[in-house]
């Protein structure tokens, strides 16, 4: 397998995300626009075969209906549903979280940690409770999954407006600096009723 090659699931991700930045593809008020399959431009088509060229439109399409990402307009134009994509398949979910997420951890843990890097660490935050009840908790996750959407957004936003906007654009693997912003909500019920149990059974001795 070329490692250097994106994953047809990737590639179906490229395609959400760059709907969503790419002046050719989006209305004057920068909403993706409704697009017809084939023609005429810009097209479904035109929009896979700028960004993700070693997959087929009809592929792309099915994959991303089935995941309700896109759907068809009674006059057959496919229209933009969602800004995110979480493929159908168990084993591509987990291709693409290990590559796109805990590779990308990894690689900033290992890089701050190194003992002879040169130049400045890669900046890792990490917001952490121990001490909250249930009901505390189950307040808080609609004002986590809120902040983090819109910085996710608004993040995104910036970054596909820079993509989109520089001369020489290119999907080249190799010419291309990659980057990532990673955030994610951990949620430990497991350790906190274990927790719970050994804290019982020491005050019952």
């Amino acid at each position: 397998m070329d490692a250097t090659k994106p994953s047809a699931v990737e590639l179906a991700a490229d395609i959400v995300h760059f709907w969503q930045h790419d002046s050719d593809f989006l209305r004057p008020d920068k909403k993706p626009k409704p697009l017809p399959f084939s023609k005429p431009f810009p097209s479904f088509s035109d929009l896979v075969k700028r960004y993700a060229k070693d997959v087929s439109a009809e592929d792309v399409e099915q994959e991303l209906v089935a995941l309700d990402a896109i759907r068809y307009r009674a006059d057959g134009y496919l229209l933009f549903n969602k800004g995110f994509f979480i493929p159908a398949d168990h084993r591509d979910r987990l291709l693409l979280a290990l590559d796109r997420s805990v590779r990308c951890l990894l690689e900033t843990l290992t890089h701050n940690t190194d003992p002879v890097r040169v130049g400045a660490g890669r900046i890792e935050r990490l917001v952490y409770s121990r001490s909250l009840t249930r009901a505390q908790v189950e307040g808080l996750r609609p004002t986590i999954r809120e902040a983090i959407e819109e910085f996710c957004s608004n993040l995104d936003r910036r970054i596909g407006d820079d993509e989109t906007n520089r001369e020489g654009f290119s999907l080249d693997p190799i010419l291309d600096t990659h980057i990532a912003v990673g955030v994610f909500y951990a949620e430990d019920v497991g350790l906190t009723e274990h927790s719970n149990e050994a804290t019982a059974s020491r005050e019952s001795q």
